[in-house]
């Protein structure tokens, strides 16, 4: 027998990969079964309903929960807008008040003025009168005594800064000003402001009429030649005057006195007024 039938013959790959036979002495458990159709599929999971789906049927507790966190987010955004509009307004009533502590400060510097106008206004009231009261029966006046007749017949009129209040009355800006005693003090204050100017009219009446009186007793040639031929400037020049209306002229000009002593008192009760006005503002919204 030759050497290649001796060798025995080697079992090639595909035979070993050759599935085992089945015999009868082939145990169960050796047996490989196929996977079944029902092993295949995936094991049966339970299937819930979402709270939130359309056929979910809420309960009461669900429904007050909604309308609590609903009623809670428009609560919150109510206060959130009120707490705002109050910043808002809380800046817009000091810079009012800052504005209107300016206005009563040029109240008073005014009044300090009109004050030293009216002063000098009584002096010369003071000096014509006395004049006259010894010389009743003049025909002529030094120049230094016509001069002292036209200086009393005008002073400085007082003329208020209202220009905040205003903003504040016509716009319904008073509203804004949360303390009563500030609110109180303004008004009181414009209050006064108002009778002051009642009685300023009544100061111009008076002051048209010693106006027309003074040209009448004033003789006008005169005049003429001091004012533009520049004649007789020393101080003992002299002026005609014409006596028949000096009488009234007098009267009239005693009336005027009272009125400048009205006008002083006005001005200095203004003056201490917005002054206490103005301390009360700094006071209680703490500006410098």
């Amino acid at each position: 027998m030759s050497e290649e039938q001796n060798i025995p013959e080697e079992k090639s790959e595909d035979q070993n990969l050759k599935p085992k036979e089945v015999n009868a002495n082939t145990s169960k458990d050796e047996i490989i079964q196929p996977p079944t159709a029902t092993e295949k599929q995936p094991p049966n999971m339970e299937v819930h309903k979402h709270p939130h789906n359309v056929t979910h049927k809420k309960k009461w507790s669900e429904y007050l929960l909604e309308f609590f966190m609903l009623f809670l987010a428009v609560f919150l955004g109510f206060i959130a807008e009120n707490i705002r509009e109050g910043v808002v307004e809380n800046h817009r009533e000091k810079q009012f008040m800052q504005s209107l502590v300016k206005d009563l400060q040029l109240d008073t510097a005014y009044a300090n003025q009109c004050l030293l106008s009216i002063s000098k206004r009584d002096m010369s009231i003071d000096s014509t009168l006395n004049y006259f009261i010894n010389h009743s029966t003049v025909s002529k006046v030094p120049l230094s005594t016509a001069r002292q007749m036209r200086r009393s017949t005008w002073d400085q009129v007082f003329l208020e800064h209202t220009g905040t209040f205003d903003q504040l009355r016509y716009s319904g800006g008073l509203r804004l000003i949360h303390k009563r005693n500030i609110v109180d003090s303004i008004d009181r204050y414009y209050q006064q402001m108002a009778r002051f100017a009642l009685s300023r009219q009544s100061y111009g009446s008076n002051q048209d009429l010693v106006w027309s009186l003074q040209e009448k007793v004033l003789d006008a040639f005169d005049n003429i030649k001091i004012r533009y031929q520049h004649l007789n400037l020393s101080d003992s020049a002299t002026m005609t005057i014409h006596p028949g209306y000096l009488n009234e002229y007098l009267n009239l000009l005693l009336r005027l006195k009272n009125s400048a002593n009205n006008d002083k008192n006005f001005n200095n009760a203004i003056k201490a007024r917005a002054n206490n006005l103005i301390d009360l503002i700094k006071k209680e919204y703490h500006l410098e």
